[in-house]
């Protein structure tokens, strides 16, 4: 939630006067002293100030932490149509963080922003629409953002519109679609949408049957301890699917993604244990 609310401090045009000289000062790090300054701003109606005290009193940077204190003024700056109000209201709402938890007032602030493009706000909404959290549940409006999202080449919204295709959810199934969306979130790093593109390589699912690419994949994501890739690459390697057969290297990983609480894990150790004892001793 931090680095979300952090990210909008940026995006604010810059006004002269106090809001100017707390912006300087919040980038030297004297945040006292840049909250000083923001606070005089803000008292006089300065949109950016009012946004960037809600963030400052969101984070404890040169005031005591207080989330109370930053929906005020996020509601202050929403007031004056700042886009980046509208999504941290949201945030605070969907949370319950200094306002009574209300995921119809999230989902309300989410769609304004969403609305004006910004984009986690588009992801969050979508959010809310495919869990039916303050909105209906309705997958057609979720796919709808994520897709808007990962159209701005945002990841998240990248894998999880590689999902409703992959699954067929809100529209028609399409294996090559969730491929495309897999690979544009795995090459920005998501682990899981790395996960799944070397399954998708490993099945022949929406793109041609290649082990190489898909142990590439696994073994990226696996970089970054995800737990499905281990239990892939365990399993790649108890078989010889693409690699040498090796029940080592088979155990190494699945006790990875066993520790994770993988049950496919879990289950595959017991399995070869049973069948091959000295490579768990």
């Amino acid at each position: 939630m931090k680095h979300l609310i952090t990210a909008t401090l940026l995006a604010v045009s810059l006004w002269a006067g106090d809001y100017e000289d707390g912006f300087e000062a919040y980038q030297n790090k004297q945040y006292e002293k840049a909250a000083q300054l923001f606070e005089k701003a803000a008292q006089q109606n300065n949109a950016g100030a009012q946004l960037t005290l809600g963030v400052m009193h969101s984070n404890g940077e040169g005031v005591t932490r207080d989330y109370k204190k930053a929906a005020n003024w996020y509601q202050k700056a929403a007031d004056q149509n700042v886009t980046a109000a509208h999504f941290n209201l949201g945030l605070l709402y969907e949370k319950g963080k200094g306002v009574q938890k209300n995921s119809k007032k999230a989902a309300y602030w989410y769609e304004k922003a969403a609305k004006e493009n910004f984009v986690p706000a588009q992801v969050n909404l979508g959010s809310l629409y495919e869990q039916g959290n303050g909105v209906p549940k309705d997958y057609k409006k979720a796919a709808y953002w994520y897709e808007k999202a990962a159209n701005l080449d945002y990841p998240m919204a990248q894998y999880n519109i590689g999902n409703f295709y992959h699954d067929g959810l809100g529209i028609s199934k399409d294996y090559k679609k969730a491929a495309y969306w897999y690979q544009k979130a795995a090459k920005q790093g998501h682990a899981q949408a790395q996960t799944n593109l070397g399954m998708m390589y490993e099945k022949g699912e929406g793109v041609t049957q290649e082990l190489p690419k898909a142990l590439h994949w696994y073994r990226i994501a696996a970089k970054q301890n995800q737990a499905q890739a281990y239990s892939n690459l365990g399993l790649l390697y108890a078989k010889g699917n693409g690699v040498e057969q090796n029940d080592q290297k088979a155990y190494e990983y699945w006790q990875k993604a066993a520790k994770q609480g993988d049950k496919t894990a879990l289950k595959n150790l017991n399995i070869l244990c049973r069948k091959n004892p000295s490579v768990c001793n």
